[in-house]
């Protein structure tokens, strides 16, 4: 009994293999916070910063020849805008979706391994159960095969082949415990030890908008994007505008000033503050001083040739993509689904298989111990009992079925309820 409750303590099932987390989807999350908060600085439109100066210099002095002055001057220049630039603002989206999809995917994918683990130590189990019985139904018919020889039923070359079999079957049956130590190493790197449980459970699978899948989400993305390159494209022949002001204090103390830019659609406002140490040049100026700036840049390239266009054929083919993608994507959910209840419905036979099989093989024991069927024939049984290994491997293919149209409906994988 104390060997019994061990071995169902060290068991782990298809369940267990659910709770694997990958220790990279701590990384990914910090990835995704970090690109949530620009996202979210980047549609806020405000920018700051705090820029320390220092230089220092000589100048002729005026008064006496040959001499000069040593200048230096240090400061600190406080700088404060808004801009609201729409390309930026859409390439975060997308480094935040594509960080979004890139954990789901990998949550996805360590599952599946993980499952896939469970899977192989239970396979591997079953090859060695096999293994043993071969091994017993080769001593068996080496047993037979010496009986018949003491009777003149059989010859040397008899006994030799097989004696030759008993060894095989021994040689199989250590390469099977040795795949099934490599089996339970790969499934502890999941935090899987023990022994694999021959259970299966039923995933859910629920139908989704094709208009919330990660291709289509994707694609939107795409289009969005290109409509925002080409909005900047149409922008880019008009000139560039800059108006600033600005106003020093008497000798240089501080600074402030303000700036209002258009460039490509883009509106910004700025200001800036400076404080500096005061300037001790007798030439500098005592009272306050202020200063207008007006820039305008003028793009003659795209003022001669039309750069939108490209940008323009982009958005086009991407709203062809989207104009077929979502009938496609609906095909390829509902072709899945179909194929996910063939799966379903291979493993519920394989199940009634293995359900009967197993009586059979607790009749041949109940017989067998009744001495009414030799070693050779009962070995020969445990041996040939295939409905289980098949099972299992109705249950993998099963369970990456269900991994493609969690991968292609962009869902968890979640037990059915």
């Amino acid at each position: 009994m104390v060997w019994i409750l061990s071995s169902l303590a060290a068991a782990f099932g298809p369940e267990d293999a659910l709770q694997y987390k990958d220790p990279r989807l701590e990384l990914l999350k910090t990835q995704f916070d970090a690109a949530q908060q620009a996202l979210q600085l980047a549609q806020l439109g405000i920018g700051s910063r705090a820029i320390p100066t220092f230089s220092y210099g000589q100048s002729p002095d005026p008064y006496f020849f040959g001499s000069t002055i040593p200048s230096n001057s240090y400061g600190l220049r406080f700088e404060l805008g808004w801009t609201l630039n729409p390309s930026s603002v859409g390439q975060l989206s997308r480094t935040l979706e594509d960080l979004r999809e890139a954990y789901l995917r990998l949550q996805r994918e360590s599952t599946r391994s993980a499952l896939q683990a469970h899977i192989r130590v239970w396979q591997q189990q079953l090859f060695l159960r096999e293994a043993e019985a071969r091994v017993g139904l080769a001593q068996a018919r080496l047993a037979a095969t010496r009986e018949r020889r003491e009777e003149n039923q059989a010859t040397d070359l008899d006994v030799q082949r097989a004696e030759l079999g008993l060894e095989g079957a021994r040689l199989n049956l250590e390469l099977a415990r040795s795949a099934l130590s490599d089996a339970q190493r790969n499934a502890a790197a999941y935090g899987l030890r023990g022994t694999a449980e021959n259970r299966t459970v039923r995933f859910a699978t629920p139908e989704v908008d094709p208009k919330t899948t990660p291709r289509y989400l994707s694609e939107v993305a795409n289009l969005t994007q290109a409509q925002i390159e080409a909005r900047s494209a149409s922008f880019s022949w008009l000139p560039t505008f800059r108006v600033g002001l600005g106003m020093s204090s008497n000798r240089d103390a501080f600074g402030i000033g303000g700036a209002l830019s258009f460039n490509e659609g883009v509106l910004g406002v700025g200001t800036s503050l400076e404080l500096r140490k005061p300037s001790t040049d007798p030439s500098a100026a005592v009272e306050p001083s202020w200063g207008l700036t007006l820039e305008a840049e003028i793009n003659l390239y795209a003022l001669i040739f039309n750069t939108s266009y490209g940008a323009n054929a982009r958005v086009q083919s991407q709203s062809l993509i989207l104009q077929t993608l979502q009938a496609q994507i609906a095909a390829d959910l509902q072709a899945r689904r179909e194929r996910l209840a063939l799966h379903e419905r291979r493993l519920a036979l394989l199940e009634r298989s293995q359900a009967l099989e197993q009586e059979y093989l607790a009749q041949s024991k109940a017989r067998y111990e009744r001495s009414e069927l030799t070693d050779e024939e009962y070995f020969e049984r445990i041996a040939d009992a295939r409905s289980e290994i098949d099972y299992s491997f109705a249950w993998s293919e099963y369970v990456d079925a269900v991994s493609e149209y969690l991968e292609l409906a962009g869902l968890p994988w979640a037990l059915r309820r």
